[in-house]
């Protein structure tokens, strides 16, 4: 089945990660259904070798409507990878895939009429929220809107519930929270820009 010129769909997008150590290894399109016996991918970033190398390969998708896998390789012709599916991995190793990404940006604190744009320098980012560091005072469970710039298409405003917080010597705050409330188009962009670094880093 050849999906070539098949619409842009984050459910088909795979990230192959090894798997004791996650390191990506490259990027696939799923080129049949998630239900069939096997994983049947077309790679578009990174190396078809390297996955073969891996032998047994996380599979992660840039959706949550198709859960992560690991898979071992079967077979390999150019660059489309067969694998067979060996069990099901948990939806928090799509979430937690987090990388350092440092950017300037902002925040929105209140979510008020009273709201200030608030200067922040991001640590790292996941698919599933963002670490930043500002110089100003929020409480654990305090909601905020952060901007993200680095997405391909525009850039994103999404809402953030602050988890953890530490002072730092320089007399910033370091802070980590979680995406709330974000659609799946959102937090397809997110994983897509998330995946992208990956695969940089990876290389």
């Amino acid at each position: 089945m050849n999906n070539t010129n098949k619409k842009f769909d984050p459910a088909s997008t795979m990230l192959l990660l090894t798997n004791d150590s996650p390191v990506p290894v490259a990027r696939g399109l799923l080129e049949n259904s998630p239900d069939d016996p096997n994983i049947q991918l077309r790679i578009i970033d990174g190396s078809p070798d390297a996955v073969v190398a891996a032998q047994y390969v996380q599979v992660v998708s840039m959706s949550n409507s198709v859960p992560p896998r690991l898979g071992s390789v079967i077979q390999r012709r150019g660059n489309r990878i067969v694998l067979e599916p060996l069990r099901p991995l948990s939806e928090e190793v799509r979430r937690s895939l987090r990388m350092p990404v440092v950017f300037d940006s902002f925040i929105y604190y209140p979510l008020t009429e009273l709201q200030k744009r608030i200067p922040i320098k991001s640590n790292d980012l996941s698919c599933g929220g963002i670490s930043f560091f500002a110089n100003c005072y929020l409480d654990i469970g305090d909601q905020i809107e952060v901007f993200v710039p680095i997405t391909k298409v525009n850039p994103l405003l999404l809402t953030c519930q602050i988890l953890r917080k530490r002072d730092e010597t320089d007399g910033r705050t370091f802070y980590a929270g979680k995406f709330i409330d974000i659609i799946d188009e959102q937090e397809a962009l997110v994983c897509e820009a998330v995946f992208n670094v990956q695969l940089k880093r990876g290389a």
